[in-house]
């Protein structure tokens, strides 16, 4: 059984990316670099279990058969769908957060970790 203990859906998106378009200059871009905690874990520095710990990520998700949205764009309060789900339980157990921080995506179903 899977404990959802941070699991609350009503969260909106806090970016919105439409696939393929270029990004404006003076806009905030919603990419993240990493690297650091990839280079951290090649050197033995840190766990790879505990390489996002801490960090707010920016998946962008796209509202479709594994992504339940509300009227709103929010996911939805019930049930977020399977994608959200499991992006729960990957932040609880990595230690990271992404509810406050993710991104809609349009034109597609993929998830797309910038």
């Amino acid at each position: 059984m899977l404990n959802f203990y941070s699991a609350s859906s009503q969260q909106a998106p806090y970016y919105d990316l439409i696939q393929f378009e270029p990004i404006p200059n003076g806009t905030a871009v919603p990419r993240q670099d990493v690297c650091d905690r990839l280079r951290a874990v090649e050197r033995g520095e840190v766990v790879l279990a505990d390489a996002l710990r801490g960090l707010d990520l920016h998946p962008a998700i796209a509202a479709a058969e594994y992504v339940v949205l509300d009227e709103d764009g929010r996911l939805d309060e019930d049930y977020p769908g399977l994608l959200p789900t499991l992006l729960d339980e990957i932040a609880r157990r990595a230690g990271f957060r992404w509810r406050n921080s993710f991104g809609r995506e349009y034109r597609t179903g993929y998830l797309l970790i910038y």
